[in-house]
């Protein structure tokens, strides 16, 4: 029996959530923050943006934003 659009959208939507959690579950027993995470997903995607495009983008002050990226740094995550 075929499924319906609703029941299928559930599926995806179980599947993806099952993703995500995985993912970050991962990143975590790495060392990974789930905010650390974030700053890098948004760095990348940005393509090599300076701290006010990143605080613009994650809706936080250059100050917070320049604090969590020095730390990314120092920790070799993302080269500046």
């Amino acid at each position: 029996m075929p499924y319906s659009l609703l029941e299928i959208i559930e599926i995806i939507t179980k599947i993806i959530v099952n993703m995500e959690t995985e993912f970050i579950k991962t990143y975590e027993e790495e060392g990974f923050t789930a905010r650390q995470i974030e700053y890098i997903e948004t760095i990348h995607m940005l393509s090599n943006p300076n701290l006010g495009k990143i605080a613009k983008a994650l809706k936080l002050s250059k100050p917070s934003v320049t604090a969590i990226v020095n730390k990314l740094e120092n920790k070799k995550l993302i080269d500046c």
